[in-house]
């Protein structure tokens, strides 16, 4: 086995010999927070189409896990305390006159999440799980109400994302001065 070692020493990514990369499994709290996030946001939004054609403003990505506790033993082991999970956010619960089960929704999904993609881990028994999910605020209700029939409208109050990715040697990292930033980029935009 070849080990290689580095100095920190501000270089680039691209620049460096070893980059460093974090992988996390399907056991994860981090993996498992967002599969259940993204399971319950898909579940939502079939539900929605179902009933209205549509896919209503929803935003269900805040998730909290904490961790249980057992009494492990070799070739087994005994939980005593189950996982809690806690989703949370903003959904529309209400369609026409009917209310739509948020709560069942989450808890279907995720049981179903859990149990698909974590050995030995009994999805009925090891796990609470906890819906918090109220109505969004009216201005994103109106804004999709408004949207009706038209192109998909954003499902956050975000409006962009950007991604610079890695630059060549001589770019802009060694060009200080040469992008607008500050007072002359606010002034470029004039929506800011």
């Amino acid at each position: 086995m070849k080990i290689e070692l580095e100095a920190l020493t501000g270089k680039g990514a691209a620049e460096r010999a070893v980059e460093v990369v974090e992988r996390k499994g399907s056991g994860h709290p981090d993996t498992i927070c967002d599969s259940l996030a993204e399971q319950f946001s898909l579940a939502l939004s079939r539900a929605y189409r179902e009933r209205t054609g549509r896919v209503l403003h929803h935003n269900v990505d805040k998730v909290l896990l904490v961790g249980g506790q057992s009494r492990p033993r070799f070739g087994g082991g005994e939980v005593t305390a189950p996982i809690e999970i806690f989703l949370s956010g903003r959904a529309v619960s209400r369609v026409g006159d009917s209310e739509l089960p948020l709560a069942e929704i989450a808890e279907r999904t995720s049981r179903a999440w859990l149990g698909a993609n974590l050995h030995a881990f009994d999805a009925a028994a090891h796990v609470r799980i906890h819906t918090l999910v109220r109505p969004g605020s009216a201005d994103l209700q109106s804004l999709f109400a408004r949207g009706a029939g038209a192109a998909a409208l954003a499902n956050n109050t975000s409006i962009g994302v950007g991604y610079g990715g890695y630059f060549e040697r001589g770019s802009l990292k060694d060009r200080p001065g040469s992008r607008p930033s500050g007072r002359p980029l606010l002034e470029s935009l004039p929506w800011s």
